[in-house]
């Protein structure tokens, strides 16, 4: 016999022993909240005009209205509480999608049987929570629930049905809202061209913390409920959410390769470091032999122990960390630093597992401790082969505050960059550099206790660029200070100051470009000085030259196209391009030389120093193919220079005879500043 199942048309609640629900209180509220003391609104219609009162009642498992058995509706996301009638706890759930019958009801499990006139147990195909969660027909007679009982998925009649009996067994498998799994709850999103798909699939696209028992209470310990979650976000390949709410570790976090982490904001979501005994560090690679890369941190607060920071020296200790991303996270209680980025290098030229290279912050707020950012390395020579440090790091929009030494402390690190970064009130400087290579671009360093920014006299501290920098006057000893003299500032500052390392300082110190090329420094009484080294000289023939075969011959060069620092002279030493005595400490030369007709011999070009062969300058040999002219170009690697050096092109053919070395174009001799 072929039957159609009809589902009820009201939701039945039912109490805890699975029979209906009367006088009952029914509560709606916030996901996740007390739903008596969040509630949100509900109503008895679909198109959500008629309001519906809490608590709603219930009367023999219906919710009721005006006497009548009514339906229920929310517009959003919910959580529930059911009451007895005795206001006892029948069950809670955080977080619903909506209720209807078909919901309620859960999975519908229809199974048939024939009778034999003896047997009294027949299965179910499921296990339904009651009684009152099954329907059963006989010879399509329905029979009253008293006749029998169920247990697991068997049914028990007190009699035996009739031999040869038709015997239906229809099973509502939930009666509970929230009671049923998520893999047999359908969701769509509702817009055209959406499909259906399980709420468990939907609600796992993320990995909760929530979802492993976190209380996030800030009292709790959460350290095995967050181990668990995140063991679970890393075979997902999914980020660790972590909801609103103050997560509580006792031992340090251990990262490996992509671990992702998020919360709701810096504010609402923090990870509170609390361990019995002192750890080395709260957040460390798992195995720091080798790279750990590809993390990301976003919307967090990361604290360590408030009352004890002794307990929580370093937040974050990177060592050999690369590749990862921290954003809209604050940094606090660490009592020596809240990120300190650690490249590992043990022996020459080996890379252990390497430098700390790529990473990416922005907007966070590193607060308090004695440096809190360091960015660091293991010791090597000076050379740097066998030194780890850390490089290409990026922040932007970030704050370094409240420190006790130092807000960022550039230790071992180059190529490091800073936009529109602040550091305040900072116990000594806002930075101290100790490496070269970095950047400042459009930040402020202000009521810090000695300066702004300051510069190592270490080798290894030069060529560190500052765009911008601003401080209101309002920093101890000054916003700069620079004890080799080999950092470059760009823009003009208000109320800057020049420090000096025997202590002095010069007021109002502004930057400008003239006419000439070069930058220059000016203070307020009109003092100036050069602060940019490029420029260069161009120079070339006025004449043909004739050269002896077999014969080196120095180029002489009457004619200057340009010569920015007087590096020649057209009365004396006209083959020389001379260092001047302004600084220039590293040049580039070009020789392009071009020669008459023979297809006889070699012709060579060679860049001299001081009258000499020099590493880097280089030289060229090339036979003679042809009749035609031949033309030469070397360029020079960079050299090292000192006031007084000069340079020299050196020409050399064996044609068998006189040679001329034509005064064209092709003829010249050029010198270009690098530093």
């Amino acid at each position: 016999m072929s039957l159609t199942q009809l589902a009820p048309p009201y939701p039945i609640f039912t109490d805890k022993d699975g029979s209906p629900l009367d006088n009952g209180y029914l509560y709606f509220g916030e996901i996740n909240k007390n739903p008596e003391t969040d509630p949100i609104q509900v109503y008895y219609d679909s198109a959500l005009r008629q309001p519906a009162a809490q608590p709603l009642r219930t009367s023999n498992g219906y919710v009721m209205r005006n006497g009548s058995p009514a339906l229920v509706y929310a517009d959003t996301q919910f959580s529930v509480t059911v009451r007895d009638k005795n206001n006892a706890l029948v069950i809670y759930s955080p977080i619903g999608y909506g209720i209807d019958p078909g919901s309620i009801a859960g999975i519908v499990t229809t199974s048939d049987h024939t009778g034999d006139g003896s047997t009294v147990v027949f299965g179910m195909g499921a296990s339904p929570i009651g009684v009152n969660a099954t329907s059963v027909y006989i010879d399509g007679v329905y029979q009253e629930k008293d006749t029998y009982t169920v247990s697991g998925t068997n049914l028990t009649f007190s009699e035996a049905p009739p031999f040869d009996a038709s015997i239906e067994i229809v099973v509502q498998e939930s009666g509970i809202i929230g009671g049923t799994s998520a893999d047999l709850v359908t969701y769509s999103q509702g817009s055209v061209g959406s499909v259906s798909r399980t709420v468990q699939n939907r609600l796992q696209e993320t990995v909760s913390i929530k979802d492993f028992g976190a209380v996030g209470d800030g009292n709790a310990d959460d350290t095995a409920a967050f181990d668990n979650a995140l063991t679970a976000a890393r075979a997902a390949g999914k980020p660790l959410y972590l909801p609103k709410g103050i997560y509580k570790r006792t031992t340090a976090l251990l990262l490996q390769d992509g671990d992702s982490f998020i919360g709701d904001g810096w504010q609402e979501s923090t990870i509170e470091f609390e361990p019995p005994t002192a750890l080395s560090a709260c957040i460390v690679p798992e195995d720091d032999t080798v790279f750990t890369d590809f993390c990301r941190f976003e919307h967090l607060r990361i604290i360590g122990k408030a009352s004890n920071t002794a307990l929580t020296p370093i937040g974050l200790w990177g060592k050999s960390f690369r590749t990862s991303r921290f954003v809209h996270c604050e940094f606090n209680y660490f009592s020596q630093n809240c990120v300190y980025l650690y490249g590992q290098r043990t022996a020459l030229g080996v890379v252990d597992p390497g430098d700390s290279t790529y990473n990416y912050f922005e907007q966070c707020r590193f607060l308090g401790g004695v440096d809190p950012v360091r960015l660091g390395g293991t010791t090597g020579s000076p050379d740097r082969i066998d030194s780890g440090t850390s490089n290409i790091n990026t922040f932007i929009r970030c704050r370094f505050a409240s420190a006790t030494r130092y807000g960022t402390w550039l230790e071992k690190g180059s190529a490091n960059t800073f936009v529109a970064c602040s550091w305040v009130a900072n116990a000594d400087s806002g930075i101290r550099v100790g490496w070269y290579g970095n950047t400042w671009t459009g930040c402020v360093a202000e009521n810090n206790g000695a300066y702004g920014i300051r510069f190592d006299s270490e080798a290894e501290t030069h060529d560190n660029w500052v765009f911008g920098m601003h401080d209101g006057g309002s920093n101890v000893s000054g916003l700069f200070q620079d004890q080799n003299n080999e950092s470059y500032w760009f823009a003009s500052n208000r109320g800057l100051k020049f420090g000096t390392e025997s202590g002095g300082a010069v007021d109002n110190l502004s930057a400008y470009a003239k006419t000439d090329g070069h930058l220059y420094w000016q203070d307020n009484n009109g003092n100036a000085a050069r602060i940019s080294n490029n420029g260069g000289a161009l120079v070339y023939l006025n004449a043909n030259k004739n050269t002896a075969s077999g014969t080196p011959y120095l180029i002489p060069f009457s004619i200057e196209t340009y010569d920015d620092d007087g590096f020649h002279s057209t009365v004396a030493n006209v083959t020389r391009l001379t260092i001047p005595a302004d600084g220039v400490s590293r040049v580039r030369l070009t020789a392009n030389v071009e020669w008459a007709s023979s297809a006889t011999g070699y012709r060579q070009i060679a860049i001299l120093k001081n009258g000499s062969p020099v590493l880097g300058g280089g030289s060229l040999r090339q036979d003679a193919l042809s009749s035609n002219g031949n033309i030469m170009n070397l360029c020079s690697g960079p050299i090292a220079v000192s006031p007084g050096d000069y340079f020299e092109i050196e020409a050399t053919q064996t044609s068998g005879g006189s040679l001329i070395i034509s005064n064209t174009n092709n003829t010249f001799f050029s010198i270009e500043v690098l530093r």
